[in-house]
C-alpha cells in the first residue's frame, strides 16, 4: 500500500499518456444507456456548479500499472477500461475545440485488438470496419450515441455550441481517482480483486492510501509520522473489530453497510449520507490533500480522525455513557448531534444532556404509559430502555447491556400471561400439548394427560377449546383477559425463543427461560427477572402469573422510568 500512488487527476492530465488494455479484461462493452447517463451527469454537474470553484465531477477509479516503457509513459489498466475508453470517445467528439499539442490521450490499445488503437484514433470515418469485431462494433456505437446527444442536447435547450458549454467541464472538472499501483503488484491479483469478485476499492483503502503514500503531497512528510499513522490506523480498525464496540456505536438500520469498519469513522466526520454521491468521503478527503500540501495540515486532518475515534471509545468506556448513548443511537440518533454536544459542554452537563434526549427519544408521560397496548410501536423501545436502566441500577460496572446482541438478533414483544386458543393451527396445539405433558408429568399430575397425548398423536378433539379454558384456569390464566395486552404483561425477548412456545402457559415460558439460561442464549435481564418473579411481593405461586405479579411488574417499569417520563400536560 505504501508504494502505491493514489491522486486526483483531471481528464487533461491524461494527455501525456498511453494506454495498454491486457488480454484478462473483456473488451468494450458499454451500452447507448450508460454513455448517455456519464454525459447526463456530466452536463448536470456543469449546469449547478460554478466552475471557478474547488468542485469537480468524480469518476470512478482508474486503477493503472505503468509499463517499464517509461519513455513512452504506457500504463497498463487494471480497472476502469470502460469509462476511459468512453471518455477517450467523447474527448474525440470535442477534440476541434481543444487547443493543444495533443488533443486525446496518446493512444488506448486492446491487447486482443492488434488494430484497436487505429481504429479509436480514426473512428470517426470507421463505420464500414465497426462489424469487423464486437468491441469495434460497442465503440462505433458509443461514438454515434455521443454524437447524437450533443446534436439533440443543442435542440432541447437552445444553445448553439453543447460542445463550448461543456468542455471545461470535461478537461478540468472531471477527474478520475488516479490510483498506480507498485510495479512489483500483480496486476492479474488486483484484477481479479476488483472485478471477478466484485470487491471495489473501499472508501477506506483510497483514504489509506492518501496518508501512507509516498508522492507530491507528502515529499516532505517525516517517515516516523507515516509510521505513527500506519500504527494508530491499525489500532483504531483492531478496537473496531471488538463487536460490542461496534455495535454500541453502529446502529443496524444503518442502510449503509461496511466490509472496512474504520469506513464508518470518516463518514461520521464528513457526514456522509445514504443518498450522497459515490466516493463522497473519500473525494473530500482528497479535496483537503489537492489543496493543502503543508504537512502541518495533513497532520491536523489525522488528529481529527484519531480525536473522534477517542471520543467513541472514550463514551464505550463510561458506564453510563455507554448505556444512554447506547440507547439513542438504537434509536437512530445521529452520533454528529451527540458529538456537538460532546464538544460543546463539560462531562458532567454531557452526561445531563444526553439523559435529556432520552427523555425525547421516550416521549411519554405517565398515563399514556398505561394506555399502550401490544402493538403500539413505543413498546419495544420502552422495554430496551427499562432492561438498560435494570442493570445501570446493579452499579455492576464489569455488567453492561449487549447492544451486539440485540442488535443483531430479532426480538419480539412477549405476554407473559398467555393468549388465546383461537390463535393455535395444529402444529401449534401439538406444541403446546407436548410442553403441557412434561410439565404435569413432572408434578405427577395426570389430570390433563390423555386428552394432550391425543393432540399430540395428530388426533383433533371435539371440546379443545374447554381443555385449553379448563388448563388455563388451572394456571389463573383465565382472568383479566382484556390486561393482555399492557405493558405490565408484556416482556423483551428474543424471536427464536418466542416463535418456540408461542401460546405456552407462565410455568412453561419460566422453563424455557431457565433452560435458555442453561444454555448461555442471552435472555434480557428484566424479563429474566419477571419470569423468575422477582419483582412480584408475594411469591407463594411461583408456577402462576398474578394480578399482584403483573402490578408489581408494572411498578418496577414506572420506577425505573421515573426520570425519563414527562409531565402530564395541563390539557390532558
Amino acid at each position: 500500500m505504501e508504494n502505491n500512488k493514489l491522486e486526483l487527476k483531471e481528464i487533461s492530465k491524461l494527455f501525456e499518456y498511453n494506454f495498454f488494455i491486457p488480454s484478462y479484461q473483456r473488451g468494450y462493452r458499454w451500452t447507448e444507456y450508460q454513455v448517455l447517463q456519464l454525459l447526463e451527469d456530466i452536463w448536470q454537474f456543469t449546469e449547478t456548479h460554478n466552475l471557478s470553484n474547488q468542485n469537480f465531477y468524480c469518476l470512478q477509479p482508474l486503477v493503472v500499472k505503468q509499463i517499464n516503457d517509461k519513455k513512452h509513459n504506457v500504463f497498463e489498466v487494471i480497472d476502469g477500461q470502460q469509462r476511459l475508453t468512453t471518455l477517450f470517445l467523447i474527448i474525440k467528439h470535442l477534440q476541434n475545440l481543444i487547443r493543444s499539442e495533443k488533443n486525446n490521450f496518446s493512444s488506448i490499445q486492446y491487447e486482443t485488438r492488434k488494430n484497436s488503437e487505429e481504429f479509436l484514433l480514426n473512428i470517426e470515418t470507421k463505420e464500414n470496419d465497426k462489424n469487423e469485431n464486437i468491441d469495434y462494433w460497442h465503440m462505433y456505437v458509443a461514438y454515434k450515441t455521443i454524437d447524437n446527444w450533443f446534436e439533440e442536447k443543442s435542440k432541447e435547450t437552445g444553445i448553439i455550441s453543447p460542445e463550448a458549454f461543456i468542455i471545461n467541464t470535461i478537461l478540468f472538472k472531471t477527474k478520475f481517482i488516479w490510483y498506480e499501483v507498485d510495479n512489483s503488484a500483480n496486476a492479474i491479483d488486483i484484477f481479479s480483486r476488483l472485478n471477478i469478485g466484485k470487491i471495489p476499492l473501499t472508501s477506506a483503502e483510497l483514504i489509506k492510501a492518501l496518508f501512507l503514500q509516498n508522492d507530491d503531497y507528502l515529499h516532505n512528510y517525516d517517515k516516523i509520522k507515516q509510521l505513527q499513522i500506519s500504527y494508530e490506523w491499525e489500532d483504531i480498525d483492531r478496537k473496531l473489530q471488538n463487536d460490542s464496540f461496534w455495535y454500541f456505536i453502529y446502529n443496524k438500520k444503518n442502510k449503509i453497510k461496511y466490509e472496512t469498519r474504520i469506513e464508518y469513522i470518516f463518514d461520521l466526520i464528513k457526514n456522509r449520507k445514504f443518498d450522497s454521491i459515490e466516493n463522497h468521503t473519500f473525494i473530500k478527503y482528497a479535496e483537503a490533500f489537492t489543496n493543502n500540501d503543508d504537512i502541518t495540515n495533513i497532520d491536523e486532518l489525522w488528529k481529527e480522525i484519531r480525536n473522534y475515534f477517542l471520543v467513541l471509545e472514550e463514551w464505550y468506556n463510561d458506564f453510563n455513557l455507554y448505556h444512554y448513548i447506547g440507547f439513542l443511537i438504537n434509536e437512530n440518533e445521529e452520533i454528529k448531534n451527540i458529538h456537538d454536544l460532546y464538544l460543546k459542554y463539560t462531562k458532567d452537563e454531557f452526561e445531563k444532556q444526553i439523559k435529556n434526549l432520552v427523555k425525547k427519544r421516550l416521549d411519554l408521560t405517565e398515563s399514556q404509559l398505561l394506555e399502550l397496548t401490544y402493538k403500539d410501536s413505543k413498546i419495544k423501545k420502552i422495554l430496551l430502555l427499562f432492561n438498560i436502566l435494570t442493570i445501570m441500577a446493579s452499579r455492576e460496572k464489569e455488567i453492561r447491556f449487549p447492544f451486539e446482541k440485540f442488535k443483531t438478533e430479532s426480538w419480539d414483544i412477549e405476554h407473559v400471561s398467555s393468549q388465546t386458543e383461537k390463535e393455535l393451527k395444529k402444529e401449534d396445539k401439538i406444541a403446546w400439548a407436548k410442553d403441557l405433558v412434561n410439565y404435569f408429568n413432572s408434578i405427577e399430575n395426570n389430570d390433563f394427560c390423555d386428552l394432550l397425548q391425543e393432540i399430540i398423536e395428530g388426533n383433533e378433539i371435539d371440546n379443545f377449546s374447554e381443555l385449553y379454558k379448563n388448563i388455563s384456569t388451572y394456571f389463573n390464566e383465565s382472568d383479566r383477559i382484556d390486561e393482555k395486552h399492557f405493558i405490565s404483561n408484556l416482556v423483551l425477548l428474543d424471536q427464536k425463543t418466542n416463535r418456540s412456545y408461542g401460546n405456552a402457559f407462565f410455568p412453561i415460558k419460566r422453563l424455557r427461560i431457565i433452560d435458555n439460561e442453561k444454555n448461555g442464549i442471552f435472555t434480557p435481564i428484566a424479563t429474566k427477572n419477571v419470569f423468575m418473579k422477582f419483582y412480584s411481593k408475594k411469591v407463594n405461586e411461583i408456577q402462576r402469573w398474578n394480578k399482584d405479579d403483573a402490578d408489581s411488574y408494572l411498578e418496577e417499569i414506572k420506577d425505573k422510568l421515573k426520570n425519563f417520563i414527562s409531565e402530564e400536560s395541563n390539557n390532558e
